[in-house]
């Protein structure tokens, strides 16, 4: 797979980025601004409220006295140039009288005294009022144009109305309310047609606005200190942690950068670790693999990672799933030796660890697997435990070899010895019959030298020296054996029975492969025993790599016991038969070579015997097809 590189590190790392800053900085003199212009508005509405109080308590007066007027039908005051005759009480029989002392009085009704009153108002404090209708009796009460309008929804219910307006000379606070008629202003205005409760006109109250503007003007320098002293520590803040959080990701960079050299490091110690290493998480989808998991397994990384373990090998035994199971629950599990059935049909044989990996918070996040094939390690191991086990019964053989050369080759010297002395006083005394049977025992001791030596090349040259392979056909080979034992099988009179074996053919050595029916069917002749009707029986079964051959005798037979031991060196069940004991062995030998095995089929004594073999070496031809 492929690990990813460090980046080269540059002379200076750099800092945070500075668009998230000045988006706060902005967010934050926003802010400031926001709240700053909240309060003002605030104090400008508490301004305004403070000024409509005024002029709510001016209006309040206002009809106070006109309520305690009305309440008295009016009040004598005396005739003045300021507070001349009300023309508009000229129907009242009593608007003018004299005191006793001679001073001339004029009634004053609720509504003039109100004009007096609000002219000494303006005079003395600046707050203006005007009574005011819709119908006035006096053109001066007359109302102006925000008056009409004020006046207008009075009338349809409104309880008050005010408003900022521009006067004359400045800015005011405007505030009317309505007057209602009460019984007592029947008196003036009942001719008009008015009734009690209905809204008769209204009350203005102009009240300065520049005393509220500049007490606001005052107070604006504290708000500026203020929030300009707020606005300027939040930006330090912010500009403070823009440095801690340039310090905190130089320090977290370094720890990333330390970091990655170590995940370099692991992935180059994994990338080359001889075990095929997996990660995969809860669901059992792949999140990592090694190299030689990829090369052990024979697939690709794009065909793993982010796939489910068992969409990669559906074919899984229950046996893995359960490990998957357990090793997600916290176990660890483990295995030295395990069989893993390829999809092709072949066998591996692993070493493998499973374990559960966790997260950041302690919990099992998925399982790792670890695993080794070791077939080829297994095979090996195998192989040298065949060795050593044939090495082991190859030293006994030598052994008994060592034992049976030495004794086999002494009895001839013994004999050719003890001959010898013989000899020489058979000779002395002229005896020529005894010269004759001296000799002929001397002989046959060293034929039978001769022989035994003769053998052991021959079973020293099986596996080394090898003639040129050549193809052969079952049928004539092992009618050419049956030719070349034709004297023996004459003599014993022994019916030989070549069964149809079809077109069966054989690739090798010939003299070997012809050595191994040579040596069998030789061997039934001899132990074949008294017998009426000797017979042997050669054929196969099978086809192929996996055809069985047989040799078969209704000879004297073999005890199961001795099954094994007739295919060892030397080994003779009767000793005192011809030949040297090597033949089995020497067959045991070329079979083997042939990659082959051997075995005895008897009931016992007089019951027959059959030698079985197979030689699937021997159907091996170099074109890369069978014989």
């Amino acid at each position: 797979m492929t690990f990813r590189k460090t980046p080269p590190a540059g002379p200076q790392h750099p800092g945070p980025p500075a668009l998230p800053f000045l988006l706060m900085a902005a967010c934050w003199t926003l802010a400031i601004f926001a709240l700053g212009g909240w309060n003002y508005y605030q104090a400008r509405q508490a301004a305004l409220e403070n000024a409509r109080t005024a002029a709510r308590h001016s209006f309040g007066k206002d009809l106070t006295f006109r309520r305690w007027a009305t309440a008295h039908g009016g009040v004598y005051v005396p005739t003045s140039k300021t507070t001349p005759p009300n023309p508009h009480l000229a129907h009242l029989a009593e608007r003018d009288i004299q005191t006793p002392s001679g001073r001339r009085l004029t009634l004053v009704n609720p509504a003039y005294m109100i004009r007096q009153v609000h002219a000494l108002a303006d005079r003395d404090f600046g707050v203006r009022g005007h009574l005011t209708s819709l119908m006035p009796l006096r053109p001066d009460n007359a109302p102006d144009s925000w008056e009409t309008a004020a006046l207008k929804r009075l009338e349809q219910g409104q309880p008050e109305e005010w408003s900022l307006e521009r006067l004359d000379d400045g800015p005011y606070l405007r505030l009317m309310r309505p007057i209602v008629m009460e019984q007592g202003c029947l008196k003036c205005h009942g001719r008009q047609g008015f009734k009690v409760g209905a809204v008769r006109g209204g009350i203005s109250v102009s009240v300065p606005w520049e005393p509220y503007r500049r007490a606001m003007q005052a107070v604006l320098p504290g708000y500026l200190l203020g929030y300009g002293g707020l606005w300027a520590l939040g930006l330090l803040g912010i500009g403070c942690s823009r440095r801690q959080i340039h310090t905190h990701l130089l320090a977290r960079r370094h720890n990333e950068q330390r970091l990655q050299h170590w995940h370099d490091l692991m992935h180059t110690i994994i990338q080359h670790d001889p075990n095929a290493i997996a990660v995969l998480d809860r669901e059992l989808q792949y999140l990592f693999v090694s190299d030689r998991f990829l090369a052990d397994y024979r697939v690709g990384e794009r065909q793993v990672i982010g796939r489910r373990h068992y969409e990669v090998f559906p074919d899984i035994p229950e046996k893995w799933r359960e490990v998957h199971r357990r090793a997600l629950a916290g176990e660890v599990l483990c295995g030295a030796e395990d069989r893993f059935p390829r999809q092709d049909g072949s066998i591996d044989w692993t070493r493998w660890e499973c374990r559960p990996w966790h997260d950041g918070n302690g919990e099992i996040g998925g399982i790792i697997l670890y695993t080794e094939v070791i077939t080829e390690r297994k095979m090996m191991a195998e192989e040298l435990q065949l060795r050593s086990r044939e090495l082991q019964e190859r030293n006994a053989e030598l052994e008994r070899f060592i034992y049976t050369v030495s004794h086999d080759l002494k009895s001839p010297l013994v004999t050719v010895k003890s001959f010898l002395g013989f000899l020489e006083q058979d000779l002395a005394d002229g005896d020529a019959e005894n010269i004759a049977k001296d000799l002929r025992f001397m002989r046959d001791a060293t034929a039978r030298m001769g022989q035994l030596l003769e053998e052991l090349l021959e079973l020293s040259r099986i596996g080394r020296l090898v003639n040129p392979p050549v193809a052969l056909s079952f049928h004539d080979l092992v009618q050419e054996v049956a030719d070349l034992l034709a004297g023996r099988i004459l003599e014993r009179q022994v019916a030989v029975d070549i069964q149809d074996a079809g077109d069966l053919h054989l690739f090798g050595d010939a003299p070997r492969l012809r050595e191994i029916w040579q040596n069998l069917m030789e061997n039934a002749i001899k132990y074949m025993g008294v017998q009426p009707r000797p017979r042997i029986e050669v054929g196969a079964r099978g086809s192929g790599a996996e055809t069985v051959f047989f040799v078969r005798d209704n000879g004297v037979g073999i005890e199961p016991q001795y099954a094994e031991k007739i295919f060892c060196l030397f080994e003779k069940l009767d000793r005192q038969s011809e030949g040297s004991g090597l033949g089995l062995a020497l067959v045991k030998r070329i079979v083997e070579l042939y990659k082959g095995r051997i075995w005895l089929e008897s009931d016992g004594s007089g019951q027959g015997s059959c030698f079985r073999f197979t030689l699937p070496e021997a159907f091996n031809h170099p074109s890369g097809g069978e014989a």
